[in-house]
């Protein structure tokens, strides 16, 4: 199978992106791909990758808090195990970029 690592967005958690992306899964698996997908947990509460001061966006912030907690969790799993392709959505996306 296709080894994928998936990165949640802010306010969602591994289970829900999981959840998500059953579709895909399904749709890829009834055209002969099977797809084996990690999802990774943000580390900080409400299923962030960082934290941000009160009514600021992660693209108009001056710095993420927390960003170097999340990219060595990230890090860390790229290391355990080799994967085809890293997939992410919202925060998930720019920890990756």
């Amino acid at each position: 199978p296709n080894t994928r690592l998936a990165l949640h967005g802010k306010g969602s958690s591994a289970a829900l992106f999981e959840k998500t992306l059953v579709p895909f899964v399904t749709t890829a698996a009834t055209n002969g791909l099977q797809l084996d997908i990690d999802y990774l947990d943000a580390p900080f509460a409400g299923g962030q990758w960082w934290t941000l001061p009160p009514n600021t966006r992660s693209f108009n912030a001056k710095s993420y808090q927390g960003f170097d907690v999340s990219a060595m969790r990230t890090l860390e799993a790229l290391r355990a195990k080799k994967y085809d392709f890293i997939l992410g959505h919202s925060q998930g996306a720019i920890l990756l970029s």
